[in-house]
């Protein structure tokens, strides 16, 4: 929930900035972590690889579909996921015995709908589409942009 300075020596870089001792690099604008944002229960549905399997299931089922986002710009602005492909994640979570109580919850929901989304963006795109998709909702990232 915050940042301690280890040690008050202060120097400046070449450019003139302030920077301080204590053996580690402090960021400019610190991003707490919120501890609260997401619910217990997200992990045991994240965790059980689910969502590659479901996510992967889709992307094979609906191949023609992906031609009409050319790029990853493109599908992160317009492809919405749908409501069938979190019924089945959920379906999927039932079998299980994984509490659907995350599926309730506004923050959790969004965040198994963008890890959906990622999935199928590097089954489209490779790799590096899936930490743009995320990235999207990632509380440091969205942060640190605005400072650009």
């Amino acid at each position: 929930d915050s940042i301690k300075q280890n040690d008050t020596t202060m120097y400046k870089t070449i450019g003139g900035r302030r920077v301080y001792g204590g053996g580690g690099i402090t960021p400019d604008v610190f991003v707490a972590l919120d501890t609260n944002k997401y619910s217990r229960g997200l992990s045991d549905v994240v965790g059980g690889g689910m969502i590659v399997e479901v996510s992967n299931a889709y992307y094979l089922a609906n191949k023609a579909q992906w031609k009409q986002y050319p790029n990853v710009s493109d599908y992160i602005t317009q492809f919405k996921v749908p409501t069938i492909l979190v019924e089945e994640l959920k379906k999927r979570c039932t079998e299980e015995k994984i509490s659907l109580a995350p599926f309730g919850k506004k923050n959790d929901l969004l965040f198994l709908e963008t890890r959906l989304k990622a999935q199928i963006a590097k089954y489209i795109y490779g790799p590096s589409a899936l930490y743009q998709v995320t990235n999207t909702n990632d509380d440091v990232i969205t942060t640190g942009l605005k400072h650009f």
